[in-house]
């Protein structure tokens, strides 16, 4: 079970106020005596706001009331020694119950297979996140998220494979030079060549960097393990803020296992509503 967007897209603002306990959380640590440190305190702030907003795989959840739409109209996926080229229409719709608490429906939607000889929708997924703890930076804590989902078997006849339960552990953290990390850890559930349930730990991570205020660079990768099926990638991507609502985002990546595509490539958007 996986989707095609990359782990950071973009940080966009909501016409909706954020909520108060979310600047309550961090004013403490914003203010400072001197004009050196009031400096550093309010670049920290706009680092930890920029998290808030950018994880859609991280361990933080959008505020209560704010949705996202992203979508990745432009999905190729090379063939494997197992599957043939595949092209995708993915997206993901993100809502914010909560503060701590993020509905989120995904799936690699229309999707076209074997020069385009098998097409269909891929099968929806249903996904729920909690924001179990805020980001610590003083301390070096990482902002904790659990992640579960189910993917169901609504989709066409072709792309049918079960349901497939799935669960991670997801962690956000700020380095030095607002180098912003996350890793997650976790399992998921495929099916192998004989069309049998597989459960995977899975891990992934990801580490960007804002090169400009509209533009961002990141690189990132995944590891599914199980006994009988590995796959596992690594690659990189940017994402330009166009507005305060709308970003585009793109990511290139190649396969490190025989199962894994050579190369997975997307150009996408998200849009805050």
């Amino acid at each position: 079970m996986g989707f095609p967007l990359p782990p950071h897209p973009a940080r966009l603002e909501s016409p909706r106020p954020r909520a108060a306990r979310y600047r309550a959380r961090h004013h403490q640590a914003e203010r400072g005596p001197s004009s050196t440190g009031g400096r550093k305190r309010r670049r920290l702030r706009a680092v930890r706001l920029r998290a808030e907003n950018r994880s859609a795989h991280g361990g933080i959840t959008l505020p209560e009331g704010r949705a996202y739409i992203e979508a990745a109209p432009l999905t190729y996926n090379a063939p494997t020694a197992t599957s043939t080229q595949q092209f995708n229409l993915g997206y993901l719709l993100r809502y914010g119950f909560t503060d701590d608490i993020e509905l989120r429906l995904l799936s690699n939607g229309f999707t076209l297979q074997d020069n385009a000889k098998i097409t269909g929708m891929s099968p929806q997924v249903f996904d729920v996140k909690w924001h179990v703890r805020d980001l610590h930076n003083n301390s070096y804590l990482p902002a904790v998220g659990i992640e579960m989902s189910v993917q169901s078997d609504w989709a066409s006849t072709a792309f049918k494979s079960g349901t497939q339960p799935a669960l991670s552990i997801n962690f956000d953290q700020i380095l030095p030079y607002d180098i912003a990390i996350e890793y997650n850890v976790g399992f998921l559930t495929t099916q192998n060549a004989d069309a049998n349930t597989v459960y995977q730990l899975a891990l992934s991570w990801a580490a960007q960097r804002n090169i400009s205020d509209d533009l961002a660079v990141f690189v990132n990768g995944y590891s599914n393990t199980a006994p009988d099926i590995t796959s596992s990638a690594i690659g990189g991507g940017m994402q330009w803020t166009i507005t305060h609502r709308i970003a585009v985002f793109t990511n290139i990546t190649t396969g490190l296992s025989s199962s894994t595509p050579s190369l997975f490539s997307l150009l996408g958007f998200a849009v805050a509503l």
